[in-house]
């Protein structure tokens, strides 16, 4: 769940250093893993190029996933895949606020997934990666 936890992370900040060029956020999926994949300019060195997901089944990695929604007015919270590292991105109709939830599992090995939560625990709060242009100069 760590390196969920940090893939998350590097979104918020690239998808800001994307907001501040372009004034609005990724589309689409290309666009969303052109922004983490290339990252700010002076970032490059020192953050890792697009993580991959550390899941396994059948001993073969499980590559993120990515869901996007575009014209959307909240967090994607229900009706998720039970697959792990499922990263769901909801755009708004405007470009100028996003959402992102992830899938993860609860344990190390289990057969379902549900959303990553704040604490790590399942009773805990779900993270959303949020943010809006307005919040940005």
């Amino acid at each position: 769940m760590g390196a969920d936890a940090n893939y998350l992370s590097d979104v918020r900040s690239f998808f800001r250093v994307w907001y501040e060029d372009k004034h609005r956020f990724p589309a689409n999926e290309i666009e969303f893993r052109d922004a983490l994949a290339k990252g700010p300019a002076a970032w490059q060195d020192r953050v890792a190029v697009v993580p991959t997901s550390e899941y396994r089944k059948g001993g073969e990695s499980v590559p993120y996933e990515i869901v996007v929604e575009t014209n959307a007015t909240g967090p994607q919270l229900q009706d998720i895949s039970q697959r792990p590292g499922v990263i769901y991105y909801r755009v708004s109709e405007d470009l100028q606020e996003f959402w992102v939830t992830m899938t993860v599992l609860r344990t190390d090995f289990s057969s379902t997934a549900s959303l990553l939560r704040m604490s790590g625990q399942p009773t805990g709060e779900v993270l959303v990666i949020h943010a809006a242009g307005k919040d940005y100069q």
